[in-house]
């Protein structure tokens, strides 16, 4: 992804995630007429909007705003600590089940 344009970054998080604008709206606490506004650029990303949008999509703000020069170690999610409901992929959340198969073969690959 490319683009400086808040509403393409939007749209382009969301396809990648098979989030309806609907889907997007529940998970953000937003409208999807709100998410059709950011978008479609009729409306401007206010930085509430843009946390919780960000929060939707497990990413920082830098992430979804494209800014790469502010990425640090704060920015990054430590699975270990993570918790598994607010871990998705492709769109649908991991199961508890899953979540602990996973943890199991990370921490297999791990040398502590």
């Amino acid at each position: 992804m490319t683009s400086n344009n808040d509403g393409e970054r939007v749209r382009y998080f969301r396809k990648i995630n098979n989030f309806t604008q609907k889907d997007l709206g529940e998970r953000a606490g937003l409208s999807s007429q709100t998410i059709s506004n950011i978008e479609r650029e009729y409306t401007g990303l206010s930085s509430d909007d843009a946390k919780k949008i960000a929060k939707a999509f497990n990413i920082t703000v830098s992430q979804l705003l494209g800014d790469n020069s502010t990425n640090s170690k704060s920015d990054y999610i430590d699975l270990k600590d993570a918790e598994h409901e607010i871990l998705s992929y492709g769109g649908k959340p991991i199961s508890e089940n899953d979540w602990n198969i996973i943890k199991r073969i990370l921490e297999s690959g791990t040398s502590e």
